[in-house]
């Protein structure tokens, strides 16, 4: 029942962020083509990359709730993690793009001003991306979903990519023109750290790093349990949203294998209500050198 909320707050999320990036990708690219600027045109490119985003965040999210099975005995979750990455890897490479095109333009010198509609343009979809990112990111932090997580922060990369936009064509606008690509090499850097801060947790997942802190809480918890002497060699492996935790424990060496058995079923129900999020406890009992 938790996954299947869970899942559909994602579904509604992106669904309705999805309408909203179309409406701006639209709007974007009609005004770019109508009045020549460059800027909005490259930020409604922009905004329909999100698009295509969400549509991946909407395909993940429904193969992550499919249930364990034979060739996935852990179930489907880490395709969060795998998209967060992908995500990542694009917002540094949109960062990179955005520095290259900024670059060349000052160093070709072709400014010019494309009127009033480019400055609307840029103005609304700083608001609406805002709005989106905070939105996503909320709902994205309490089902504990990455993919959405990642999603939102590309609705802020889009809101830095219309902020270029604003000055550039609010620069020309003014007679300033050479604002537009200066701003654009300036926000470059803030999309690729977007993507530096996406992609270190979720590298560090892939790659099935021990969390040390949740190690120690899960001991912490463990030793209280009536009969454990100590709760040692911890392992955690991070799945998409789910916890899978290996752990040693160590009981009285007199106690029978039922009761080392009850000791253990003791601390994976404590563990699992104190830690919503672990999935699965693998428990290995040792016996004390009394």
């Amino acid at each position: 029942m938790q996954d299947e909320v869970r899942y559909q707050a994602a579904r509604k999320i992106s669904i309705q962020t999805m309408m909203g990036n179309l409406f701006l990708t639209v709007l974007k690219l009609l005004i770019g083509f109508f009045s020549g600027s460059k800027a909005t045109i490259a930020d409604g490119f922009h905004s329909l990359s999100d698009v295509l985003t969400t549509l991946l965040v909407l395909f993940c999210i429904r193969i992550s709730r499919k249930p364990a099975d034979e060739d996935h005995p852990y179930g489907h979750y880490r395709i969060e993690t795998i998209l967060a990455l992908i995500m990542a890897i694009s917002l540094g490479f949109v960062g990179l793009e955005i520095a290259k095109t900024s670059i060349k333009t000052v160093q070709s010198g072709s400014y010019k001003s494309a009127g009033v509609l480019p400055i609307v343009s840029a103005l609304l979809s700083i608001i609406i991306k805002e709005v989106m990112f905070r939105y996503t990111y909320r709902v994205g932090k309490q089902i504990d979903n990455k993919a959405l997580m990642a999603d939102a922060f590309h609705h802020r990369s889009d809101a830095y990519s219309s902020i270029a936009a604003l000055f550039g064509t609010t620069g020309a606008y003014l007679g300033l023109a050479i604002l537009d690509p200066l701003t654009g090499l300036f926000v470059s850097l803030f999309v690729i750290k977007a993507g530096y801060d996406i992609g270190r947790p979720t590298f560090d997942e892939l790659m099935e790093k021990n969390d040390e802190a949740l190690a120690l809480k899960i001991a912490t918890l463990s030793e209280r349990v009536n009969n454990v002497i100590n709760a040692h060699h911890i392992r955690t492996r991070k799945n998409g949203s789910k916890i899978f935790v290996e752990l040693h424990l160590v009981v009285d060496h007199d106690l029978t294998v039922l009761e080392s058995h009850e000791i253990t079923e003791n601390v994976e129900s404590m563990l699992k209500n104190e830690l919503p999020s672990i999935e699965e406890v693998l428990v290995h009992v040792e016996p004390s050198h009394q």
